[in-house]
């Protein structure tokens, strides 16, 4: 993926990862970073850099706003979704939109706090302008002060700062997994009054997009835009290990058996890997689990289902491979991989990895001729198809002066006409299907037929669950992960202790909101 893509959307993908190098690019393949998996060389010390950078653990919520911003240890609060096009996308022909530059002439003002735009040549930027001209045009009663809030990525601290001290924008971009956490100390307010007087439709959203924004009966957020995985594989070691390069393996055995067929070593090195089920997007238990037929949230009575059997047989299959691969050697591959002007899969040297659709557009600028193709996610024995996606929602925050005009914003961006306008130019999948599946030839022609192969997959892609203290969650799962491939865990103490703690900061943020 271009770093340009990091800058504005790092999100909290590479959590915890800083310690440890398990697959060439930990820190880049945690989340939608695939620089240094899928883009140039160049690209990957910036996506490394930010990744690392991540988010310290949440502190729990607290019972108000102000103590929210007070106690709140997040830095990058966020879920990217596949901005993946960024520089390939057709830029629009409007000007750039600069920091709170003010759009339209209506008395009404309202502030949109784009926290994900980037620098101001960014993709983002390019597609924001045009969308704010729409929206404009058909509500010119309305202007729009265009914040970039002076970052590329979203923090906490500042938006909750402006929430406290009564001065709040009227509309903010906010990952998925904050939303239970700001509706519990209510920094944000419910929708659901206003979509149920304007017979707003959820039903043309996507699975995920439609069920991530509801917590405890409520509506939190207005979906934008998402991503979604599967397992890429290179159709040229296919073919040379003597593998069907239009078939891509189904189950998790076929997928091992053909990485064993196009694996090779040269002494005590490999010279090829057919598949590192922790590469890319891969080492993030959360697909895996999902795979093995397990779940790691009861929204129903509340509690943290890290340790489901499930899980724990999705974690140890990770340690099964890392003991029979070899975690030094497999570490020693991948860091050659990174030495080309093209690194980890584009080197030519890797079978099969799992990671997100936003390589169809990375992998279309930065390697064109790179012949490969996009499958399901891989399935055990008596396991269920999904994958899952980054959602990034916009929320309308507490206290806004113009909360009509507020949502007559935010209803905007939830259409389709807004989705399409920006998912044409960033490259984005639209939180909308109908939006997604219109656009579709357009991608498809822009960045070949893998985006289709992508969009097949949307139907049974979960999302991260949305609860309280999901950021802590995040990245002590990415922890827990990283010990076990390590040795320093094993899988099932590893998630009894991460069930336990976890549920301990539930429990205390639905005791403060109490």
């Amino acid at each position: 993926m271009p770093a340009e893509h990091l800058t504005r959307r790092t999100f909290l993908r590479g959590a915890g990862a800083a310690g440890v190098l398990l697959s060439g690019s930990l820190l880049a393949a945690c989340g939608a970073g695939g620089a240094s998996t899928t883009g140039s060389s160049a690209a990957a010390p910036a996506a490394t850099a930010r990744t690392a950078v991540g988010s310290a653990a949440s502190s729990a919520a607290s019972s108000s706003v102000v103590a929210s911003v007070a106690s709140s240890a997040t830095s990058s609060a966020a879920a990217t979704t596949a901005q993946a096009a960024s520089s390939t996308a057709t830029a629009s022909a409007s000007t750039t939109v600069a920091p709170a530059e003010v759009v339209g002439t209506g008395a009404t003002r309202v502030e949109w706090w784009q926290g994900l735009a980037g620098a101001p040549t960014s993709p983002q930027q390019k597609a924001d302008r045009p969308t704010l001209d729409a929206f404009v045009k058909a509500h010119p009663d309305i202007s729009v002060t265009y914040n970039t809030a002076g970052t590329g990525d979203v923090d906490e601290q500042p938006v909750l700062t402006r929430i406290a001290a009564g001065t709040p924008p009227d509309v903010v971009n906010a990952a998925d997994l904050l939303l239970a956490s700001w509706s519990l100390t209510k920094a944000i307010v419910p929708l659901d009054s206003y979509m149920q007087r304007d017979k707003f439709d959820t039903s043309h959203y996507w699975p995920a997009s439609r069920t991530v924004i509801q917590y405890a009966g409520k509506t939190w957020g207005m979906p934008w835009t998402n991503d979604v995985r599967g397992l890429l594989y290179n159709k040229t070691l296919f073919q040379n290990a003597g593998l069907d390069p239009a078939k891509p393996p189904a189950t998790l055995s076929d997928t091992k058996d053909a990485g064993d067929r196009i694996t090779k070593s040269q002494g005590d090195a490999y010279s090829q890997v057919g598949f590192i089920p922790w590469y890319g997007q891969g080492v993030w238990l959360w697909g895996w689990g999902w795979a093995f037929g397990g779940d790691f949230w009861d929204a129903t009575t509340q509690k943290v289902t890290a340790n489901d059997p499930k899980n724990v047989a999705a974690l140890t299959f990770f340690q099964q491979e890392v003991q029979r691969l070899g975690l030094a050697k497999v570490n020693a591959f991948v860091k050659a991989q990174s030495q080309g002007k093209l690194s980890g899969p584009l080197a030519g040297n890797m079978g099969m990895w799992i990671d997100g659709n936003w390589n169809s557009a990375s992998i279309k600028q930065n390697a064109p001729n790179f012949d490969y193709g996009v499958g399901p996610w891989p399935l055990p024995e008596g396991g269920k198809a999904s994958s899952w996606s980054g959602i990034w929602c916009y929320v309308m925050p507490q206290g806004v002066k113009n909360p009509d005009a507020a949502w007559t914003l935010l209803g905007y961006l939830g259409g389709a006409d807004a989705q399409l306008i920006n998912c044409e130019i960033t490259g984005d999948t639209p939180a909308r299907q109908d939006a997604s599946e219109q656009l579709l030839p357009k991608q498809v022609a822009a960045f070949g037929p893998t985006v289709k192969d992508f969009q097949a997959i949307m139907p049974v892609s979960h999302h991260r669950p949305t609860m309280p203290a999901g950021v802590q969650y995040w990245n002590d799962m990415s922890k827990t992960v990283q010990d076990v491939l390590n040795g320093k865990q094993q899988p099932q103490p590893a998630l009894d202790q991460l069930t336990t703690t976890t549920q301990i900061a539930v429990d205390k943020a639905l005791k403060a909101s109490s």
